[in-house]
C-alpha cells in the first residue's frame, strides 16, 4: 500500500488529506513538525509526502533540507498559504515568494492553501505516476525544456 506522510501543525488540515487520501485506499502518518516527520520516515517506508512550511519546532524549509540528506528521492509536495497573509514585504512590494523557494531546496510540487481536491489529487498523479519523462527527483522542472534531470537517470 501507498505510505503518505502528512507534516503540518494544523490538525484539522492533517485529518483532512488523511480523510481524502485514506478513502482512495492511501495508507496515512501524520506528524506535527518536521522532528516528527523526520522520525516517522526512519520508522516507515514514505512514498510521498505533503509538508507545511510554517511549522514550530523544524520547519518546512528545515524538514527538506534534513531529509534531501538521507531520503532523496522521496517526491515532497510543499503547502503554504502564507505568503496571503504576510504582514511584511520586500523591497519589491512583493510578498516572499515561499513556494518557489521550497521547490528551490528540492520539493517536486507546491500546493497554495486553500487548494482543491482536483488540485490534491494531480499532485499525487504527478509524484507517484511518472509519465512522459516527467521528472520526479528533489530538481524536478528546474531544466523543464530537458524533460528529465540528473536525479532521475
Amino acid at each position: 500500500m501507498t505510505c503518505v506522510l502528512v507534516v503540518d501543525d494544523d490538525e484539522l488540515i492533517r485529518s483532512a488529506l488523511r480523510a481524502i487520501l485514506e478513502r482512495k485506499g492511501f495508507d496515512v502518518c501524520e506528524a506535527k513538525d518536521g522532528v516528527e516527520g523526520l522520525a516517522q520516515i526512519r520508522h516507515r517506508m514514505i512514498d510521498l509526502i505533503f509538508v507545511d512550511i510554517f511549522m514550530p519546532t523544524m520547519d518546512g524549509f528545515e524538514f527538506i533540507r534534513a531529509l534531501r540528506k538521507t531520503h532523496g528521492t522521496v517526491p515532497v509536495a510543499v503547502m503554504s498559504g502564507m505568503s496571503l497573509c504576510m504582514p511584511f514585504l520586500n523591497g519589491n512590494n512583493q510578498p516572499p515568494d515561499y513556494l518557489r523557494m521550497a521547490r528551490a531546496l528540492g520539493a517536486v510540487h507546491t500546493l497554495k492553501k486553500p487548494f482543491s481536491q482536483d488540485e490534491l489529487w494531480d499532485v499525487v498523479d504527478a509524484c507517484l505516476s511518472p509519465n512522459e519523462g516527467e521528472c520526479l527527483g528533489p530538481f524536478a522542472g528546474m531544466i523543464p525544456e530537458l524533460g528529465v534531470c540528473g536525479a532521475c537517470s
